[in-house]
């Protein structure tokens, strides 16, 4: 999965404005760091053509470029968040990288309903209301909450359960 990460800054400094002029009321603009190949880049996402800011170089890591972004900036105006390639937000508890820097969805862990019966081979009903394979189920006793809000109220609570154990 190919995401992009886009925060909003104001008043280019550094390498964006090697003369050092100071603007007096400088615009926002929303910057995009995406992956390249091994590396990642920065341009600017405000324009038609999404200028590159080919000033800047590329980075190993998203994290080192965003730190690059930031540091030739005077304010940071808006956090970083991430996207997808069509331009949508990304819950990012629901994504996972990879040591090599690689992105995929991770499906949410959920706790399952009282009432099982006729549920088929490995799925389970859950507290939210939809069913899930076991791999997303997560035991309202266990220490580990799971992802979901409206599972994590039913996992909470029975804190009782998992104290008695304990």
């Amino acid at each position: 999965m190919r995401v992009t990460f886009r925060a909003q800054f104001s008043g280019p400094t550094g390498k964006l404005n090697p003369s050092g002029w100071k603007i007096h009321q400088p615009a926002p603009i929303t910057i995009e760091v995406f992956r390249r190949n091994k590396s990642w880049v920065a341009r600017e996402c405000d324009t038609k053509e999404k200028a590159e800011l080919r000033k800047l170089g590329t980075a190993p890591t998203h994290g080192a470029m965003k730190d690059l972004v930031a540091e030739n900036f005077e304010r940071y105006l808006i956090p970083w968040a991430m996207f997808d390639t069509d331009g949508r937000r990304l819950d990012e508890s629901l994504i996972q990288e990879d040591p090599d820097g690689n992105f995929q969805k991770r499906l949410p862990t959920h706790c399952a309903a009282p009432n099982q019966a006729g549920m088929p081979g490995n799925q389970f009903r859950t507290e939210c209301g939809i069913e899930v394979g076991a791999a997303q189920i997560r035991s309202k006793r266990g220490q580990n909450p799971p992802d979901c809000g409206e599972c994590r109220i039913a996992w909470e609570k029975a804190k009782e359960a998992r104290l008695k154990q304990a």
